[in-house]
């Protein structure tokens, strides 16, 4: 009898966790930086070029799947569940090429690397930030040249980009989103440079 009530036992409290059932787990979301087709026909040009874009150099701590939010100056945290579907140092010069596209309204753009490609102009940076914060925003901090490119190289800007867009960091939409548009706004100032030094050149 001692027995078959031990089964009894254990029978109903396999079957009490199993109607309880395991505890949800979420779901791991996966998030891409996007274009901005608004850009198209924004700076109506005649001017022709041609660029290469690259390289554009991270940060490590950027150099993993997982979204990032700075908390306080020294420390980042990872989102276990809200990750990039590419690296950051894929589709960022993928997404600004595309954009630099729209606003120069050329389609002559290699990314790096490129090989024996006639090219007029380089692009090339280093990001040091590109991430969300504690204080309600995503920020986009970069170091961005434009090369003349020919026999003897030749640099015609060097400019520090600090981009800033107000977000609610605890919505990974709104990060991606948001990152997206940083990347739209350095690909106006970018293209707003390159058409106004090639007219120069080109006078």
């Amino acid at each position: 009898m001692k027995t078959t009530a031990l089964i009894v036992f254990v029978t109903l409290v396999v079957s009490g966790c199993s109607l309880l059932g395991a505890p949800d787990v979420p779901t791991t979301r996966y998030f891409v930086l996007t274009s901005d087709r608004t850009l198209d026909g924004e700076f109506a040009t005649e001017n022709t070029l041609s660029l290469g874009l690259g390289p554009f150099t991270f940060p490590s701590y950027l150099d993993r799947p997982q979204m990032v939010t700075r908390t306080d100056p020294n420390q980042v945290v990872y989102s276990q569940f809200n990750r990039w579907a590419e690296p950051i140092a894929s589709g960022f010069p993928r997404v600004l090429s595309e954009n630099i596209g729209r606003v120069t309204n050329t389609s002559e753009i290699a990314t790096f690397p490129w090989y024996k490609v006639p090219l007029e102009y380089q692009v090339k940076g280093e990001v040091l930030r590109f991430e969300a914060n504690d204080d309600g925003e995503v920020v986009l901090e970069c170091i961005w040249t434009v090369v003349r490119l020919g026999e003897k190289d030749r640099y015609l800007v060097i400019r520090h980009a600090d981009l800033h867009h107000p977000v609610d960091s605890d919505n990974p939409d709104e990060v991606a989103q948001a990152l997206s548009r940083l990347t739209s706004d350095l690909a106006r100032e970018i293209g707003q440079t390159l058409l106004a030094e090639h007219a120069v050149q080109n006078r």
